[in-house]
């Protein structure tokens, strides 16, 4: 179930080193897991009747580049932690 997500991952990411540092959003993917959607224990596989939660974290180091008057906030600071749950309901038949 995990492995599409962590193709999307590589292939975004690849996507960005190709921009160069110009134009590139680099990022490092911290976890990628899928939850019960109860317990929040991992699971495996999915089970239709009950869904499932995908969760995932990137880092993001500092730009590399940045354009006159863009506004980056913490430029040069540390690493931000992005993190992000999806909520797979839930499917009736």
């Amino acid at each position: 179930m995990l492995a599409p997500a962590h193709d999307l991952f590589r292939a975004v990411l690849a996507e960005q080193q190709r921009l160069g540092p110009d134009r590139a959003a680099l990022f490092d993917l911290d976890y990628l897991s899928l939850s019960d959607p109860d317990s929040l224990d991992e699971i495996d596989v999915v089970d239709p009747s009950r869904g499932a939660v995908l969760c995932a974290a990137i880092k993001m180091p500092s730009l590399s580049h940045v354009r006159e008057g863009e506004d980056v906030g913490h430029a040069g600071g540390p690493p931000v932690r992005l993190i992000d749950n999806i909520i797979l309901q839930p499917t009736t038949v």
